[in-house]
């Protein structure tokens, strides 16, 4: 039988927060990575982001928490070590020279220092291994899909509790989200969602799921006693904005699921 976590019933009653997540952001970000069927809407200390040059960066520490990599960094000399998927790297804050496997390799971007968190142009990780990835241009989204990549503990909970009759995994593209305040004083996430599979998906079968980790606490609507209601029929290409209420306090990471069910 599956682990039930005491926090799950609760569905999104817990403390998360930072930079993006403490916040109330009425403006839409827009989510631009999925890894497999999981879209990463939220990564701490801020959400995957393009760069002045046209790059996107994420955390270093998205590398070992989401991907499964080894890191170090020296906070002295602003530099990052990682190892993953048999390759080794150093990344040095504000500099385009990296160097990949004992090689220098010059990029047309720097990493970045938010919040005291280093951002890496994740197009340097990806080029030295066999990963199966795309920029998907018509969606504006990068696409992982190689099972190596999918090694966060945050997966692995959602795979424990996850007792959905999938029919689909990929029936929408989720395009952004915003966090609004609730006039109760909680918070409300809100996903833009865009129907693909082509036909209409009936009443209580779409089923668009987060899933967030806040240190070691994870937190997800059950599927046993779920608390959130059935969505309404959806009809092929519509966009819909999903919602979930919750209080925040410290997120980490945010990631979702966009499916349709038998």
């Amino acid at each position: 039988m599956k682990k039930i976590v005491v926090m799950l019933i609760c569905s999104l009653m817990f403390l998360v927060g930072n930079h993006t997540a403490n916040a109330v952001i009425k403006k839409d970000v827009p989510i631009l990575m999925k890894i497999n069927d999981y879209y990463i809407l939220y990564t701490d200390p801020h959400a995957p982001f393009i760069d002045e040059r046209g790059r996107l960066l994420i955390p270093l520490k998205s590398i070992r928490d989401l991907m499964g990599g080894g890191i170090m960094y020296n906070e002295k000399n602003k530099t990052a070590y990682v190892t993953w998927l048999d390759h080794q790297y150093t990344f040095t804050i504000r500099s385009k020279i990296a160097v990949i496997d004992g090689e220098k390799v010059e990029m047309d971007t720097v990493p970045t220092l938010i919040d005291n968190s280093m951002f890496l142009p994740i197009k340097f990780l990806l080029e030295k291994t066999d990963v199966k990835s795309r920029w998907n241009a018509s969606l504006g989204i990068l696409e992982i899909d190689d099972e190596r990549v999918e090694n966060g503990r945050i997966f692995t909970f959602f795979k424990d509790q996850d007792y959905a009759d999938v029919k689909e995994n990929r029936a929408f593209h989720l395009s952004s989200y915003s966090i609004e305040q609730t006039s109760t004083g909680a918070k409300k996430l809100c996903i833009k969602a865009r129907n693909i599979t082509g036909h209409l998906i009936p009443y209580g079968k779409a089923d668009i799921h987060p899933v967030f980790l806040s240190g070691h606490v994870f937190s997800m609507d059950s599927y046993t006693r779920p608390m959130q209601k059935p969505l309404k029929s959806i009809k092929e290409n519509e966009i819909i904005t999903y919602t979930q209420t919750f209080d925040i306090k410290k997120i980490d990471y945010i990631i979702s699921v966009a499916r349709e069910l038998n």
